[in-house]
């Protein structure tokens, strides 16, 4: 599968144009991390501050216990309960250069920015592959100067690790059905399940994926069979390893450890209390006070486990006796996935501004672009696979702005596709 070609322009040929895409968009993260994280940035309310004191901070905790022989873990949320166990892969990269560099800043910047490039050359290829030279020329374009990738790839937080997984995968999976060699399968089923180690709700895709490959593949029965297998065998191997870890250390083989608190945090009569405009931990911490002292008691009294098992219980209880209830709270929590505006908003004006002067017209132009290349539908379906799978977890648990992240840069491929589209003049300049 040649995705690259020689260009007759010198200037203009794909290899020369990635590398200054790369430098675009290394420069722009980089830069922007640099300032953030030491000088500041005052239009956009940000103080200088330590990188593993920012973000999401539980894995910044992960990461130094682990280094200091105290494993895994977290301590619990200052409610008492363990929420969640954050899955392995992020951690362990952060542990890296804590062990290497300590609390320094930059090393995490400067990685992170690597990795956010990366997922810039990974959505050229893809793009080319789908559609043609141009899309990929501005669709890799627009995920370089992208602002919610810029301000957000050196983030202390697992997205732009997720993003560049998932394309990643998303690259394999076409190279499988292109190539049709076993060893492609292998590697489909690895790297899936690497970006189910950094996100769990990636697991979901595991089917949709099998259903994929059986639309898209042109195999004999038994020959499709031996690698829709190889990519199961890989797939589940790579996950099993944090499973197995679980079991040894914490009596019982489960891929997440407080997945019933979340499920409570998403099904309670407080859950739209400050969501999804305001954090959802606000509406849980309003939810928790609810809690009266002798069932606190009782809950503290509990293992994790039970205490998991007890939460699972409240959250379905409150979803079979509040159906109509349900549905309203399963549309706010796509809706804030996919809304053009923060979720959890921010009192800073340019913000919100820029995301949704950005993503608005990605959106827009998106979905044109899906529905203009529905002709290619059962190889596109992998997307709208991601993009159902997104929107079911999200109705089940909840949804950030964030959370989408990785999904953007398919919204990106589909937006450049439409615009040439419609507008074909503008291929002169690509």
């Amino acid at each position: 599968m040649i995705l690259l070609e020689d260009n007759k322009s010198d200037i203009w040929s794909p290899r020369k144009l990635l590398c200054f895409l790369f430098f675009l968009a290394f420069s722009l993260r980089f830069g922007f991390g640099v300032f953030k994280y030491y000088f500041g940035i005052p239009f956009l309310d940000i103080v200088p501050v330590n990188w593993w004191g920012s973000g999401y901070s539980q894995y910044s905790e992960i990461a130094i216990n682990f280094v200091e022989g105290k494993g895994l873990t977290s301590s619990p949320g200052s409610d008492g309960f363990v929420h969640a166990m954050r899955p392995p892969l992020y951690p362990l990269f952060l542990s890296v250069f804590y062990f290497l560099f300590g609390k320094i800043s930059l090393p995490p910047i400067f990685f992170h920015s690597l990795i956010g490039t990366c997922s810039v050359v990974l959505i050229f290829r893809i793009a080319k592959r789908l559609f043609n030279n141009s899309v990929a020329i501005l669709a890799s374009l627009l995920a370089a100067i992208y602002p919610y990738y810029v301000v957000h790839d050196t983030a202390l937080q697992e997205t732009s690790f997720l993003t560049f997984l998932m394309v990643l995968s998303i690259f394999c999976f076409f190279k499988a059905i292109d190539d049709r060699r076993k060893i492609d399968f292998v590697y489909a089923g690895i790297s899936l399940g690497l970006t189910a180690l950094v996100k769990e709700t990636m697991l979901i895709l595991f089917p949709f994926v099998i259903i994929w490959f059986l639309l898209n593949s042109n195999k004999k029965y038994s020959e499709l069979t031996k690698r829709l297998l190889l990519f199961s065998v890989c797939f589940i191997l790579v996950i099993s390893t944090w499973i197995v870890r679980n079991y040894f250390v914490h009596g019982k083989a489960v891929f997440k450890i407080g997945s019933g608190v979340q499920l409570w945090t998403a099904h309670n009569p407080d859950t739209l209390s400050y969501y999804p405009w305001s954090t959802l931990c606000m509406s849980t911490h309003k939810a928790l006070a609810r809690i009266s002292k002798e069932d606190r008691k009782k809950l503290e009294k509990m293992t994790v486990f039970e205490q998991n098992d007890e939460f699972t219980k409240r959250a379905l209880d409150f979803a079979f006796k509040n159906p109509f209830l349900e549905v309203k709270y399963a549309a706010v929590k796509v809706f804030a996935g996919f809304s053009p505006m923060l979720s959890p908003t921010s009192e800073n004006f340019f913000k919100r501004f820029f995301y949704t002067l950005s993503y608005t017209p990605v959106l827009f132009f998106g979905i044109i672009g899906i529905y203009l290349g529905r002709k290619q539908k059962r190889e596109h379906s992998i997307f709208y696979f991601m993009f159902f799978s997104f929107a079911l977890v999200s109705a089940i648990a909840w949804a950030h702005t964030t959370y989408r992240l990785y999904l953007d840069t398919y919204l990106i491929i589909f937006a450049s596709y439409s615009f040439l589209k419609l507008f074909p003049k503008g291929k002169k300049y690509l």
